[in-house]
């Protein structure tokens, strides 16, 4: 009875963890159903979890990041800004900005010295930001 009781524990941890970046978005990260960002806080996960870079990305609406501020790029970050190059891990998809903006985006590295720094810190030479739009 034991045995069964933990085994059923672990598929329930298995369940409630995995997937749960796929969860918040609309779409499956596929060209034909790319995730779906309609907001900070969506853009926000794409940043924060790696596992996800090599998906498709499609904004939309624009988004104002108005009073937020960072210390890195939001997306595919330099992890280790002490050291020569890019440490960390590459956007390999597919942005599709959909004609969208993104504004107010804010980075103060606090005079520490640091590269990589942009919405994108490192995109890979296959990955493809397209469409994302430049509004005055």
């Amino acid at each position: 009875m034991e045995k069964r009781i933990a085994y059923l524990t672990i598929v329930v941890v298995i369940a409630l963890t995995s997937n749960t970046f796929a969860a918040a978005y609309s779409g499956s990260g596929t060209e034909e159903s790319p995730y779906l960002i309609y907001d900070a806080n969506d853009l926000l996960a794409l940043g924060a979890d790696p596992n996800y870079y090599s998906a498709h990305f499609k904004l939309m609406a624009d988004i104002d990041l108005a009073g937020l501020t960072f210390t890195t790029a939001i997306i595919a970050p330099d992890t280790d800004n002490s050291s020569w190059g890019f440490q960390g891990t590459p956007f390999t998809g597919v942005f599709d900005g959909n004609d969208y903006k993104i504004t107010n985006l804010t980075i103060n590295t606090n005079g520490v010295a640091d590269d990589y720094i942009g919405l994108f810190g490192m995109i890979d030479a296959n990955s493809r930001i397209i469409n994302l739009a430049y509004k005055m």
